[in-house]
This record gives structure tokens, sequence and C-alpha cells, in this order.
């Protein structure tokens, strides 16, 4: 069985819409979501509606609990609003309370037996969500994963692609679909074949002109957003 791993979609409609047009031609159907489908841009509505088409083994991000905490303080929403943009805002006003409780109740990890591949997911790291693990990663950092027993751990969260080969397991960031900081307009993400257990790490291209004319519509400030769909 082949999956599609995804993780940082963060409202980039249009980066995940060719994806899926990508998965669709591999004829894929089984899906592994790592989390922040929330966060800087603006389309989660209609990543909620693609992603629904697809069977899918699916967790939070770090930017699912900065949704919940705006959903309960707004002090904290005009924070993150000023330093991410208007994407936590736009889902409290333009999803509905289903999908809200959906999004913020997900779980942190999952523990996975995929054929008898065992596969763990998580965001930032299996002990926290919000660990930053990068490619460059000290030797003290990675054998942190040895007190873990799976197959795979797909993790998320930096935007970068990582790949760490440890003596009887791979630890894999598949890099972010909406928001590289690798490489503008190019959506990274991961094919996992378990029947051969094999990973595969994919690219897809997408134009990132509609989503800087919603950025200069929501947060003409934020040039960061902006920058970094071209860097």
């Amino acid at each position: 069985m082949r999956y599609a791993i995804l993780s940082d979609i963060h409202g980039n409609q249009y980066a995940l819409s060719q994806v899926l047009k990508q998965v669709d031609k591999l004829g894929i159907t089984k899906l592994l979501l790592l989390g922040d489908y929330v966060g800087y841009y603006y389309g989660i509505a209609h990543i909620l509606k693609a992603l629904a088409r697809y069977e899918v083994h699916i967790i939070k991000g770090n930017h699912e609990e900065l949704l919940q905490r705006a959903m309960e303080e707004p002090d904290f929403l005009k924070a993150i609003d000023t330093k991410y943009g208007a994407s936590h805002r736009l889902c409290i006003s333009n999803l509905s309370h289903e999908q809200l409780e959906h999004l913020t109740g997900l779980p942190a990890s999952l523990d996975l037996d995929l054929g008898g591949v065992k596969v763990l997911l998580c965001h930032g790291s299996p002990w926290d969500i919000d660990a930053y693990i990068y490619p460059d990663a000290d030797e003290e950092t990675k054998s942190r994963f040895d007190a873990y027993d799976f197959d795979y751990i797909f993790f998320g969260h930096t935007h970068y692609c990582t790949r760490f080969e440890m003596e009887n397991m791979q630890v894999i960031n598949p890099g972010s679909v909406g928001q590289s900081r690798q490489k503008g307009g190019v959506a990274y993400w991961g094919l996992l074949d378990t029947e051969k257990q094999q990973y595969e790490q994919m690219t897809t291209p997408y134009e990132v002109d509609e989503l800087q004319k919603e950025i200069k519509m929501h947060n003409p400030e934020l040039d960061y957003n902006q920058r970094i769909l071209t860097r």
C-alpha cells in the first residue's frame, strides 16, 4: 500500500491542489497528515473539503493548538493575527463549530500499524509538538529517537525536508506543502510504500500569484509571508 505524507499545508490551497492532482495520478487514496492545516494563509475551508475525499490518518500541529487558544482568548488571537496573519481569525469566523472542534480536537500523535510496518506520526517530535528538529540536528537530539520502537517516524514543523537513518528506523520530515523554507513555489511531501518499505521524497511546483494577491488583501504588512513564496 502507498501513502502520501503531507505536512504544514498552512492554508495554502493552491499548493495542496497541485499535490493532490499528483497524488490522484499516482492512484493513491490514503494520506498521512502531520498537522498545521491553518496559519499564515487563508484557504482552510477549501483544504478541509479537498482532504475529505481521502482516507486519512491525521494529527494536529502547533497551529491547531494556537487556534484553540485563540478561540478562548481574544487578546491571544490579536497577537497571533499580528505575527502570522489573518488565517486563525478567518478560521474562527468562517468555519463551522464542528469543523473547529475537529481541528482542535485532533490527537498530537498517532501510532499506526500499516500492513506490518510500524509508523509514528507526530508534528514537532514524539516528545514535544513544538520542537524544532532541523536537518543539522546534533547527535544528542537525534539519539532521543532511539527510545521509540518504529520502522518510521514522520514529523513536520520546520518546513525543511529531513531524513535521519537510525539503526533500525528512519526518521523523516517530508517538508512543507504550503510554505516550504527551501524553495518558493514548490510543495514538498513524501510517498511511503509499505510493501516495499521504501520512502520517496516528492516535490510539486505550483503558481504563487493568486496566493500573493490574497496576502496583499488580508496582510499587506507581512512581507515575510510573501517573500517566502519566491525564495
